[in-house]
This record gives C-alpha cells, structure tokens and sequence, in this order.
C-alpha cells in the first residue's frame, strides 16, 4: 500500500509516529503508537497502513476499520479498506467501501479507478465504465487506465473503441506490455495479421517482460501462425508457451486445434482434455472438448459435461462455439443464445455506416456469393449449378473466395469459370480491407455460404457489405446479428415455431431449401465390397456423415438395431484406430460380434458415391443430420432413415426426404428410429417398396430438380430486393411454388 495522502496529526505521539512512517520506519511506529492509552482516527490509520507494510493483513483491517468509525477519519481509509478487501477477494465489501470513499470526495482518481475494475471483476460493466471515464477526466495521461478502458469495451464487444483507447495507451508508453498483447489478440482477430504479428514479435524479443506474459504472446503468435497456415511455427510458438507457463490451458486448446486441423484427432483429444483440466471455463474449452470425446468414441463424461454447457450458455458464458453446440444439442432457443453470445464477443461492432449507391430498377441484380470453401467441398459441391444456372439477363452473378487455395482442384475451376466475375482474395486481407473491397462493388444482394465455420468471416457481414445480405447453407441457424437479413430455408426445415429463434427473415422456399448439382456423376458400377471390408451379402446399414455427428445416443440405437437383426452390418468411416476400437468394444460389452462393425477409409469422390451401391439403408445422425451425404444417398438410390428434432440441423433429413417421396422414412423419436430400422432389416419386401419407390421418383424428385429450385431462389431474391426498393421493412418472404419445367 502507498503512505496515505493526507498525514495530520496534533498529538506528540501521532506526530513522532508521523515522522517514523514517513522515514519507512513501520514497526516503530507501531511501538510509537501502542503507547496511546486511546486511539485518535489518525493513530489507527498509521497502525493500519504500518501492519499493511508489514504485510499483516489481519491487524491492517482491524485497525482501519477502527480508523472508518470515527468521525474525522480520512478518505483515503475507505479507499485502503477497498483495495485491501478487493486483494481478499471480497468484491462486494471493496466496492461498498470504494463508493464511500467517492461520496466523500468525487474527485477521487485512485478510488475511480479502483472501483472500476471491482466492477470489472463482478462483470458489471457498464458501471464499471463510468467510473473509468470519470477517472479518466481527473487523469487522461496514466497508460494503466486507458489500458482498463480498453479491455472493457472489448469485454462489452466494442472492439473499435477499445481499439482506440489501446492505441491511446501505447502512444503514453509505447513499451506497455499488456496493451501491446491485446492490441496484438484484436487484431489477430479482425483479420490483422500484420499488425498483431508485429505487436506479438515485440513481445517475444522483449528483454524485460515476465514468464507469463512472454507465454501468452507465444500463445498467440502461435494462433496468429496457425490461421496463416504456418503449422510449423505455429506448434513452435505453443510449445514454447506450456513450457514457460505449464498451466496455461489456452495454448492446450490451440494445440489441440492445430492438430484438430491436421486430422490427429487422438492427440488433440489429450491436448483439450489437459485444457479442460487445467481452466474448465476458460472460453470454448469445454465446448471442443466434449465434441472432441464425441469424434473419436470417448463418451465417458459425454452427459455431465453437455448439462454443465447447457447450464452455462443460458448464462451467456462462452464456453462452446455455435457450430460445436449444433452436433450435441438439439434445442433452437439454447442455439440462438450461444450464438448471440458468440457473435457479440468475436465479431466487430459496426464502426463505419454502410453506403450504398441506388441503381435504376431496370439495372441487373448484382448478387454475390462469399465462401471460403470454393474448391471440392460439401457446400461448393451443392451450388456449383446454381451458379452456372443463374439468369443473367435479370442478374449479375459474382464469387468472392475468401479463403486462399493451395492449388485448384476440378471442383475450383468449375465455379471460378461458373461466376461473370471471380474474386480470388488473400486471406490475408484484413476485415477491415475485405470490407472495403466488398463494399466498392455496390452489390445489391450478399450471400454468405459458411456462417460460423472454418475460415469464414462473419463480421464483414456484421458490419454489412450490401443493403440485403442472406445466409445460405453453411450454417444451419441464425448468425446471431441483426445485419444479417434473411436465411434460406423451407418451412421443414425452420417451421415458423421455432422462426422465433433467429435474427433472419425467412425467405421461405415451396419445396426444399437445399440445391443439388443435377450434374453430378452417377456411377452404375459397385466398388467391389470386399475391397470396403464388407461381406458379399448381408443388410448393410450405412452411416457415411463425420463422426463428429455421431453421438452416444445413437451409436447405441444403432447397437439395438444390429442385436435385434441377424447377418446386418454397421457401416461408417474411420476416423483413427484407436477410435475405431472404442466403438467395436462397445459393441462387444452389447454382446455384438465386433467384427459386425465394419470401418471404411474416405474414398476419392467417385469411388465414394459408387459405394452407396453397397448398402442398404442409410441411417442418418442427430441432432445433427446430413445434409450432402443425405442427398449423395439418394442420388445413388439408397433408402434413408432419419430421425426428426426441433431444430434446423435436426430436420435437414426431413426436408431431403420429404422432397424425394420418402417421408415415409421420417421418424419422430428414438424408439420410433429404431423400430423402422428393424423393420425395414428384417422384411426384404417392406425394405424393396421403398426401395423402388425412390428409384420410380428419382427423376421427378424436387430434390434433384436443380432449374426449379434456381428459379425460386431468383424469385426470393426478386422479392427481397423489391422490399428493400420500395422500404417495406424485412419481411418473411414465401416464394409461390411452380409447375415442373
């Protein structure tokens, strides 16, 4: 503690006590002052601030809330009382203490500032702001404050302002160590790269700077080489974080996304489960972790740790990321708070008001459609047609990747050359750039097709690059912000019941949400079966969605089929060995022949449609459905079998089958799933109604009817821009349904 700032005293005692204390003399002036028969408000102020240097905290509060008592006491009492309650941990007593220090003099700088980050602590932010400001008024030249101010609006997602008091606090001391590392974490956010690469290599070359905060700027310089795409480096930097700060549970979990994104899913298991152990609700933690057990078959702690992130998200903590809590949740209110919550902390506030030039009417619709993903991929895969099919006598049609390719693949080529014009961007282009790139195109209607997945970049919507902006396939929910104006759905897969749960309009389709290329290939040759691991005969029920999407609850519906049938097989991608092994012994503790599960490697896309020839009966996963596999099955010919929920990634296998004539296979709860599955296994003629049912409707099939679908997603974005044209407000759009063409 500091001396106090005021020391007054008429007394010879309280006056030689003076003396002694301000020479640092502390255990003299305890000696001094317990010769007073009776303690003035001065005398126990000394004796307080004394034991305080002594580092006795128990006689530091006996003696300055004997010194509060009194009448005449000073003010900085009540400001030491706070601090050393805040250092107690006893927030609510510092604040109360901190307040009354302010009522007494409001010009209090040190009390302000004190209290504001007691407020920061109980995660009262707003008020904590104003105390900080009025600090701020009294001293606008301390790098500590404008720091605080800083790190709170981040905290309440005002990035620019924080951003703006960051830069304040660097140009009063330039070597403001944690102002250089977060400064460094928002760019790196915002897309940055050479900005936050800068601030981070400050930091690791820094001379004078301690062991953890040298830890956390490897962290994140680790991050930032991560997302650049430089691996090496990347696990260099994190390493060398845990091995100068062991407990630093972030770089576990950035480890653990490197090697998520190299497709070592064992290792990054241990990496977040380390994470975990060490900081449970440190942000999206527990989140990956608990969607890393479901991955590779480590159900264990599956059902306590989803009740602790159900628990947390309605309390608007960040402790899972919005596309992690789509594979284990199956709750659209539960979804659109994670990801309110979500978009509110990683996305940027809009700073700049969005500009857009008036066209004459009879002028062309420029819509434009931004991914990461153009190359062969699921969502690149569906549109490809839509593209090359688009009317360009009503519009103009442009690609903006966002996401560099290493090289082009068959797929890339297709829909660069699909596009009137095709923007193929850096992504090193911060947001801030990629923004103003998009904005000087004046397009009309903006398209995002990934949402909140790998390498996408929400917060150029957020801020908006269009006057109608749409979301479309990549993420199966609302994004979170009011900017984005509508989705594209059917009422199927977003009845109006649970519309409640999304910032978006609904631009309603009549039949299917989901386009499909008509031009994909359909291979009429099996792949061998033995050459898959599977028997020449026996019913083979397939499940080819990610494993991520494979919960416990349905592994273990899948088991009740296989135990209730004979001469059925399960069938699924492998992931990794070890994981492969955990479900095949689970198997065998239900009494199932391991070998009945049978695991096949990802196959190049042509072998791997002819594979469907294969099997049987597709079962599909949940809460999390396919949505390409889906309709690659159907495609191919192969029955699905679907289990519908409440919300949109649940009733995907719905929508897709409803509009191939099979909504007969829809089932609505677990045992219904199962009781089908078992049904259709077990009676050859039941299985082969639905069977040529598909193949009698496959031409005709709404699903497959890529034309129509084009020409009611036009007429949506004809309506959507006659809205907007004429000031009607956002409203639902339902596109009128059309005869076959």
């Amino acid at each position: 503690m500091r001396p106090p700032l005021t020391p007054t005293s008429k007394s010879n005692a309280v006056a030689d006590a003076e003396i002694a204390f301000q020479e640092n003399r502390y255990v003299d002036v305890i000696e001094i002052l317990k010769t007073l028969p009776q303690h003035t408000a001065r005398s126990n102020e000394l004796m307080g601030y004394c034991y305080g240097r002594l580092g006795n905290l128990k006689e530091t509060e006996k003696y300055l809330l004997a010194a509060s008592k009194k009448t005449e006491s000073s003010i900085e009492v009540f400001y030491y009382l706070g601090l050393l309650y805040l250092e107690k941990n006893k927030t609510s007593t510092a604040i109360n203490y901190l307040k009354t220090a302010i009522s007494k003099y409001d010009h209090f700088y040190e009390a302000h500032y004190l209290l504001g980050t007691a407020l920061v602590k109980i995660n009262k932010l707003d008020e904590a702001l104003k105390h900080y400001l009025k600090a701020l008024t009294i001293n606008s030249h301390s790098a500590d404050l404008l720091f605080n101010l800083g790190n709170t609006y981040e905290a309440m997602g005002e990035v620019n302002i924080a951003i703006t008091y960051y830069e304040k606090a660097l140009e009063i001391n330039p070597s403001h160590i944690n102002t250089i590392l977060n400064f460094g974490v928002i760019q790196g956010q915002l897309g940055n790269h050479a900005k936050a690469l800068d601030c981070f290599k400050k930091l690791v070359n820094a001379t004078h700077i301690d062991h953890l905060t040298l830890a956390d700027a490897h962290t994140n310089l680790g991050l930032l080489y991560s997302e650049l795409g430089h691996y090496a480096q990347a696990e260099k930097s994190l390493q060398r974080s845990i091995e100068l700060n062991p407990l630093l549970a972030e770089s576990f979990y950035h480890l653990g996304i490197l090697n998520d994104q190299q497709k070592s899913y064992e290792l990054a298991n241990h990496l977040y489960k380390k994470a975990y152990q060490l900081e449970p609700n440190k942000d999206y933690v527990m989140g990956r972790y608990t969607v890393s057990n479901q991955l590779i078959g480590q159900w264990g702690e599956s059902k306590d740790l989803i009740k602790k992130i159900e628990e947390s998200v309605q309390l608007k903590k960040n402790i899972i990321n919005p596309l992690d809590l789509l594979y284990i949740s199956d709750q659209p209110k539960l979804h659109f708070e994670c990801v309110k919550t979500y978009s509110k902390k990683r996305l940027i506030t809009p700073s700049s008001p969005f500009q857009y030039q008036a066209k004459d009417p009879a002028q062309k619709i420029k819509i434009a459609y931004v991914s990461p993903d153009f190359k062969n991929h699921a969502v690149t895969n569906l549109t490809a047609e839509l593209f090359e099919l688009h009317d360009r006598t009503a519009f103009e049609v442009i690609g903006i990747s966002i996401k560099k390719q290493a090289q082009n693949d068959q797929m890339r080529e297709r829909v660069m050359n699909a596009f009137d014009t095709f923007y193929d961007l850096e992504d090193t282009l911060s947001d801030d750039q990629l923004l103003e790139l998009c904005r000087t195109l004046n397009i009309d209607i903006a398209i995002d097709l990934a949402g909140h997945t790998l390498h996408s970049r929400p917060s150029i919507f957020k801020q908006r690059i269009a006057p109608i902006q749409m979301s479309y396939l990549g993420f199966l929910g609302s994004l979170g912000f009011e900017n984005m104006d509508y989705l594209i759905a059917d009422k199927t897969i977003v009845p109006e019941t649970i519309s409640q749960y999304f910032y978006e309009k609904m631009m309603y389709l009549p039949e299917c949400f989901q386009i499909n290329d008509s031009r994909r290939i359909r291979p009429v040759n099996k792949v061998n079966p033995p050459s898959l691991g599977l028997p020449e005969d026996g019913f083979i029920f397939a499940c080819l969605n990610n494993r991520i999407k494979v919960t416990p609850k349905i592994f273990h519906a899948w088991l009740a089929m296989l135990k209730a049938t004979s001469n059925t097989f399960l069938w699924l991608i492998s992931e990794s060995p070890e994981s492969d092994d955990r479900l095949k012994k689970m198997a065998q503790k239900e009494s199932i022949e391991p070998s009945r599960i049978i695991f096949t490697n990802k196959l190049p896309f042509e072998d791997y449609l002819a594979s469907y020839l294969s099997a049987d009966l597709f079962l599909d996963t949940y809460p999390y459905n396919g949505g390409t596999t889906i309709s690659d099955a159907l495609w191919m010919g192969l029955p699905v079998l679907t289990l519908s929920g409440q919300s949109m990634p649940s009733r995907m296998g719905k929508s897709l089958l409803k509009n191939c004539g099979l909504e007969e296979l829809v089932t609505e709860s677990l045992d219904e799933y199962i009781a089908l599955a078992i049904s259709l296994a077990s009676s050859p003629s039941t299985y082969q109604h639905y069977h040529e049912l598909l193949a009698k409707t496959l031409s005709t099939a709404p699903l497959f009817d890529t034309p129509r679908t084009v020409q009611y997603i036009e007429s949506g974005y004809k309506e959507a821009m006659r809205q907007f044209t004429n000031n009607l407000g956002r409203k639902n759009i339902e596109v009128k349904p059309v005869e076959k063409l």
